[in-house]
């Protein structure tokens, strides 16, 4: 599905490429927020973009542009309170947000940082859910 849409967002962006060589201003605006727009609907981003770039007005477009980041935030966000749940979380949350912040503007390589953090954490969770069910077993071993 996601390989879907990044084909989906890839074809958009070469046909808008035209109406982005235009306007610098509009052009930047998407490349730093790639990552927030690709969740949404692309169609009206791009009908956005092209009455941005032919009025000369980018206000709906950044309008658009910041809920579209606002709602990645709150995905973000929804993380963060579940890390406070854990010991350290609170420490761990707002760093996870900010690499979340920076792949979003920086792009690819900065989007595969975040990839690979979440895949470090993923397997360090594992190993220690693993620890936990032995510790739970032994412990339940040596009550019995």
């Amino acid at each position: 599905m996601k390989k879907l849409g990044d084909e989906t967002w890839q074809k958009g962006l070469e046909q808008a490429k035209p109406l982005l060589d235009k306007s610098p201003k509009v052009k930047e605006l998407i490349e730093q927020n790639a990552d927030a727009l690709k969740n949404g609907n692309v169609a009206e981003l791009w009908n956005k973009v092209k009455n941005a770039v032919n009025n000369g007005d980018t206000g709906d477009l950044e309008k658009y542009v910041q809920q579209a980041k606002d709602k990645a935030q709150q995905v973000t966000g929804g993380w963060e309170q579940y890390l406070k749940m854990i010991p350290g979380g609170e420490i761990v949350g707002p760093k996870l947000s900010q690499l979340s912040e920076i792949a979003q503007a920086k792009g690819p390589e900065a989007k595969k940082l975040l990839e690979d953090t979440a895949k470090d954490i993923e397997s360090i969770l594992q190993k220690r859910s693993e620890e936990a069910k032995k510790m739970a077993e032994d412990a339940k071993n040596k009550s019995s």
